[in-house]
């Protein structure tokens, strides 16, 4: 419930919501069913921007909307869990326990409270009802279930491909629980492992990263991962939304440990793992974590090799597997198991509470990831955007200069570094950062149109237009419209100005800058009832904007209709009682009336 008065943070879900134009489009829709990938460069995954799309209609951009989404989720999951123990067999005193671990355990707290992690909360939802469907199927051998299976694990898929290995997890309970390997079990799962197969290369084709561990170190790299976070899962101390990178060599014996651990555990399991669903909770905990350990690049590999939210699925083998073992101590022991079960929760709830506070907003968030990874460039940058936003500029400046003295040629970094200049009116300065930027990833449309802003502000059009079109070729979104035409505007081309506005409402309605400016572009060509109307709008939307209600009263009067401009000049007034040229303007039209008097 706390998670609730939290509100965006500007890692992803800047773009993930606030800023995708597919979320605030009412045909946006059609856009999030038609493309590989949303927002650029990311795989989409169209169940989860669809949720999104249907809350934008519903509450905009309010934050505690999407975070009760994300919560109740979490609350659903947690009750599947204690209905997937119940089914696989486990006492009700088990199943509890592990549903109150996975519930309330604050390594989940970043899939929750992080809106962009959705993902991971309506995924493991669905693959939940995959899996508690395929156990009804095969108690009774009803096909109707199958169906079922097939269904909700294709929108688990469609939600986040990481859930892939799901199939196994399902062939090792059937391995498991019969005691043999099966034909009929491997030709239930094979076509929920094609189904998995189809995502996940699609997913990939996006995901195409560079390797940036050696082949043959991966599998330290995955070793030491798992463990990584069986010790989390136990022991949920120092965690961090960004831990440290960690450099694996193949010459450091330390790499190697945890892989021979592994090895040790599995022969140990084999032998004293008597009850088959401690050996599947862990079983299905190795499963689900496999497209996370690092065995391929991904995009967070950017950041860390290990994430709290990368488990949130495979942490509900580990928890049931615990909660097996201590339902034997309970049996032995009784009532205070239950008690020092109980004192556990209590202890981890209050970490939960810590964790929840960390994601309350941008500021926060990045300096408490400076406070535990001070060399994170990632966190330097994105705290010097917050800052920039708060109007803190100078503090700002500060953190991106470490971060470019972490990564000389951070793009983020340089960006954000000359939007400071802009900021200040150091024009040359902006210049140089935002080229820099550019430099390094010329193929992102936000470095074009950042150079575009300061090449405008020097009053180089046509350069500035041309950046704009760069900004369009490379990716169709509202804004870049909506800043053509204000270049198009600039340079007196009004009429294609009214085009690139008309454009940017097509891709968001909601824009209202846009459409203001949509507005003064009709007045500058006397297109005065288009004018009016579009003000009208505006001021509909935005009863605050005394400029829009000024514009809306020049509308007005040239259409004859001065007692409703008067209105609207008084309440822009009462707005802004300093509002000089709208005084003048209802001076104007008192002069007027009383020279008609006379």
């Amino acid at each position: 419930m706390p998670a609730l008065q939290n509100g965006f943070v500007n890692w992803d879900d800047d773009i993930y919501v606030v800023g995708n134009d597919a979320i605030r489009s009412p045909a946006g829709l059609r856009q999030i069913w038609s493309t590989t990938e949303m927002p650029e460069h990311f795989p989409n995954y169209p169940l989860v921007f669809s949720s999104y799309w249907i809350e934008y209609q519903l509450w905009g951009e309010s934050p505690a909307g999407y975070h009760a989404t994300n919560v109740l989720l979490h609350a659903a999951n947690t009750a599947l869990v204690f209905a997937l123990a119940l089914m696989l067999g486990a006492s009700p005193w088990v199943a509890g326990v592990g549903a109150a671990l996975f519930g309330l355990h604050p390594l989940q707290v970043e899939s929750v409270v992080w809106v962009t992690e959705r993902k991971n909360v309506l995924s493991a939802f669905f693959a939940l009802l995959a899996m508690l469907a395929y156990l009804q199927h095969r108690q009774g051998d009803r096909w109707r279930w199958y169906a079922v299976t097939m269904l909700a694990f294709a929108m688990a898929l469609l939600s986040k491909t990481a859930v892939a290995t799901l199939p196994l997890s399902m062939l090792l309970a059937d391995r498991l629980q019969s005691g043999r390997w099966a034909l009929s079990s491997l030709s239930r799962i094979t076509p929920l492992l094609l189904l998995a197969a189809i995502a996940g290369l699609s997913t990939l084709h996006v995901e195409n990263l560079p390797l940036t561990v050696p082949l043959v170190a991966r599998p330290l790299l995955a070793a030491g991962a798992l463990w990584f976070y069986a010790g989390m899962l136990l022991v949920p101390w120092n965690l961090m939304p960004i831990y440290p990178r960690w450099d694996v060599s193949l010459t450091a014996l330390r790499w190697w440990l945890p892989l021979i651990g592994l090895f040790i555990a599995v022969a140990v399991g084999r032998r004293w793992a008597l009850r088959w669903r401690i050996r599947w909770g862990v079983g299905h905990f190795v499963c689900l974590s496999l497209p996370v350990l690092g065995l391929r690049p991904f995009g967070f590999n950017e950041y860390s090799f290990v994430a709290d939210h990368h488990v949130y699925l495979a942490s509900i083998g580990f928890f049931l597997a615990l909660a097996e073992g201590l339902g034997q101590l309970h049996a032995a022991r009784g009532r205070i198991v239950t008690l020092l079960v109980g004192l556990v929760l209590v202890c981890l709830l209050g970490i939960t509470e810590q964790q929840i506070a960390t994601w309350r907003d941008s500021v926060t968030l990045w300096s408490e990831v400076l406070a535990r990874n001070p060399a994170a460039p990632v966190a330097h940058n994105n705290l010097g955007l917050a800052l920039i936003e708060s109007g803190d500029l100078d503090n700002a400046a500060e953190h991106l200069r470490q971060a470019l003295a972490v990564s000389p040629n951070d793009p983020e970094a340089h960006t954000n570094l000359g939007l400071i200049f802009y900021r200040h009116g150091q024009l040359e300065a902006a210049e140089e950062h935002c080229r820099r930027a550019l430099a390094t990833r010329p193929g992102d449309p936000e470095f074009h149109k950042n150079l575009a802003l300061v090449l405008q502000a020097e009053r180089r059009l046509p350069e500035a237009a041309a950046e704009l079109l760069a900004a369009l070729h490379l990716r169709d979104a509202a804004v870049y419209h909506y800043l053509f035409g204000n270049v198009l505007m600039a340079e007196e081309q009004v009429a294609a100005a009214i085009t690139e506005y008309e454009r940017a409402l097509a891709r968001d309605a909601a824009a209202a800058e846009a459409r203001h400016q949509l507005g003064r572009a009709y007045l500058a060509t006397d297109r005065l009832p288009e004018a009016a109307a579009t003000f009208t709008e505006v001021v509909r939307q935005h009863p605050e904007w005394a400029e829009a209600r000024y514009n809306l009263a020049l509308a007005l009067r040239r259409l004859g209709r001065v007692q409703e401009a008067t209105r609207q000049l008084d309440a822009a007034l009462q707005l802004r009682p300093d509002f000089d040229v709208a005084r003048q303007e209802l001076d104007s039209i008192g002069s007027e009336h009383n020279a008609t008097k006379r």
